[in-house]
């Protein structure tokens, strides 16, 4: 969105929207979905995976060794906010 002096409104579009985000509808979603979803990087979904410190929901299932998880286990994660201590959990 963009104000009428060309300049942008610093507002984005929330996490997981169609034209950016993961299918919604999928049974499944891979790391890389997750990643999409939460507009982080790929590599940060599987650091966030071997820490197990909570950063990350346990995967539904796994195939071969990806982890999968449903998508309504990703959209309905509370995720812990910036700068939270994971030690203390």
């Amino acid at each position: 969105m963009s104000t009428s002096s060309g300049q942008s409104s610093g507002q984005t579009a929330p996490p997981g929207t169609p034209a950016t985000g993961p299918d919604l509808n999928a049974d499944y979603w891979t790391i890389a979905d997750v990643a999409a979803y939460w507009r982080v990087s790929e590599q940060t979904i599987r650091a966030y995976r071997s820490r197990g410190r909570g950063e990350l929901p346990s995967a539904d299932r796994t195939w071969g060794r990806s982890p999968v998880w449903r998508p309504a286990t990703i959209t309905g994660f509370q995720r812990l906010g910036q700068g939270a201590r994971t030690d203390l959990h």
